[in-house]
This record gives C-alpha cells, sequence and structure tokens, in this order.
C-alpha cells in the first residue's frame, strides 16, 4: 500500500456543496436527518466512465478504425437494466473485434450478444425482488423509483479452470444475469456507478478497494476507477496484451485473491472522491502496438 495522501478541506467540502448543487443530495424534512439522495448518479459519472473506457481501449492497441458504434438505445430501450448501466453503454464505443478482452476472461457485449443474454431472465429473478431502498444506519433514504437493478456491463466469456464459489444451489451475488459472470453495474442506493465484480470461478471480491478507506465510509469501487485500474496494470506490464486482448487467463483473479497479495485490488490512495480532474491523465496509445 502506497503511501496516504491527505486532500485539502476546502477541496472536500466544494465536493459536497457540488452535490448538493447537482441535486445529489437533497433536503426531503420526511426522512431521518432530513437528507436523502436524489440523483444516484449524475451527467459527469457517465462521462467520467466514458473516459475511462476509451483511455483502456488505446493500451489495448485498439486502433480508432477499429472502433464501432454504441449499442442503439433501441435495442437498450428494450432490455431491463438500470438507468446508468443504460446510459454507460449508450454512450460507449464497441470494438469491431467480438474476441477482445478487455481484462482476464473479460469481453465485450455486442448487439446480438447482449440481446441473447437478457432474453428469457426470469421476471420473478432475485435480483428483480424487493428492490426497497434503505441505509442501515437509517441515516439516508432512496425513494423505489430511483433504485435501479444489478445490470451486466463487460461478461465474462471465458471460463475458469475450477469453480470457488459456484453452484446453482449457492451462488454468490444475487444479482446475476442468468448466471452470468463477469462486471455489474450494482444498482447501488448512493451511488448508482459503483460496481460488483464476479470473476469467472464463482468469486465477487475482487476489483474493490483494498482495506478500511482513510478519510471516508467505505464504498464500492466505481466503474470508472476499475476500468483506470486495468488500464494502469496494462501499462505497468502486470497484464500483457495481444491479438485479441488481455491474455491473462480467467483465474487470474481468483490466483492472486487466494494469494491475499491484494495485486487484484484498488488501492484507495490512487483514487480521490474529490475532484474529478484529478482522476486520470490523458492515456497513450500502448507502446507496444
Amino acid at each position: 500500500m502506497s503511501e496516504l495522501n491527505w486532500y485539502p478541506l476546502d477541496q472536500i467540502l466544494q465536493r459536497e456543496v457540488d452535490r448538493w448543487q447537482k441535486e445529489k443530495y437533497v433536503y426531503d424534512p420526511q426522512v431521518y436527518n432530513n437528507i436523502r439522495v436524489g440523483k444516484i448518479w449524475l451527467e459527469e459519472d457517465v462521462n467520467d466512465a466514458v473516459e475511462a473506457w476509451e483511455g483502456l481501449l488505446k493500451v489495448l492497441c485498439v486502433k480508432e478504425e477499429e472502433i464501432g458504434e454504441p449499442i442503439s438505445k433501441k435495442v437498450l430501450d428494450g432490455l431491463k437494466m438500470n438507468d446508468f448501466a443504460k446510459a454507460f453503454l449508450g454512450s460507449m464505443r464497441r470494438p469491431k473485434n467480438k474476441k477482445l478482452k478487455v481484462a482476464p476472461g473479460i469481453g465485450v457485449f455486442d448487439e446480438e450478444g447482449i440481446l441473447k443474454a437478457y432474453a428469457g431472465e426470469d421476471e420473478q429473478s432475485s435480483k428483480r425482488l424487493n428492490r426497497e431502498s434503505y441505509d442501515s444506519d437509517g441515516m439516508k433514504l432512496v425513494p423505489k423509483e430511483v433504485h435501479g437493478i444489478p445490470s451486466l456491463l463487460f461478461p465474462a466469456v471465458e471460463k475458469a479452470k475450477k469453480f470457488v464459489r459456484w453452484d446453482r444451489e449457492q451462488i454468490p451475488y444475487p444479482g446475476l444475469l442468468n448466471g452470468m459472470a463477469g462486471l455489474y453495474a450494482n444498482g447501488d442506493d448512493l451511488d448508482g456507478d459503483v460496481i460488483r465484480f464476479v470473476s469467472p470461478a464463482g468469486r465477487m471480491d475482487s476489483c474493490q478497494f483494498a482495506g478500511v478507506c482513510p478519510w471516508s465510509p467505505g464504498r464500492f469501487a466505481r466503474l470508472s476507477e476499475v476500468l483506470r485500474w486495468w488500464t494502469n496494470l496494462i501499462e505497468e506490464g502486470i497484464w500483457k496484451v495481444g491479438e485479441e486482448g488481455v491474455i491473462e487467463s480467467a483465474d487470474w483473479f481468483d490466483v492472486h485473491r487466494e494469494m491475499y497479495d491484494n495485486s487484484d485490488m484498488l488501492d484507495w490512495n490512487n483514487f480521490n472522491d474529490y475532484e474529478y480532474a484529478e482522476k486520470s491523465e490523458v492515456v497513450q496509445m500502448n507502446d507496444e502496438c
């Protein structure tokens, strides 16, 4: 773990002021503490995630002419997924290479693939039931109408060599779409752009922050943060890139989770909640492309 950075108080307070002005927080005398979340995600959250995605494409050696259009609004409107997932998938340009892996064992939906994945999902699936909103300390309540359902963004396309926590009776994550592993927009009560990652072997504890947050209550990692972290793993040579993207096997996350070396986890110190401008530098095309 790197040495902890400290952030100026005025920067922290300004971020909170911004959240009020953008209606992330709203005053509501009907709830405890008179504060609730008005918007669980903002347009800038989508833009930030798309920017991070474009950076990942660069280090994956995907050239401009090899990038296609986003999934169409017509297709997305017919799918039962949360609003943030639709906004992101409707904005992210997709690689034309359908076999491209953006992380070990993780691919990208095309329109045919996403329709097939979401078709036939049971209306009584666990992720669609009892999606009432609450906070464990009772301090922030989110209206049910703004709460989304977990939605698969990047599917696992490569199976792991062994299942760790996976069977029909006890799946690792009740938000799974037809039993599919991958990176999910989690439909969190407070932040609509946070994710849950379910590895191809069934683990769900990778791609999150390691340890306790030093400066605020803990939270799940945001989509933009995970995409930038994946980019960094490639830039540092931890993941290698071939003609079909990341060449590490689908077991990479599980192997490192079992080692407890935290190399499959994000470092709190590399991300801050208070300035979007500092979240990333301009990503250059991989030198090996």
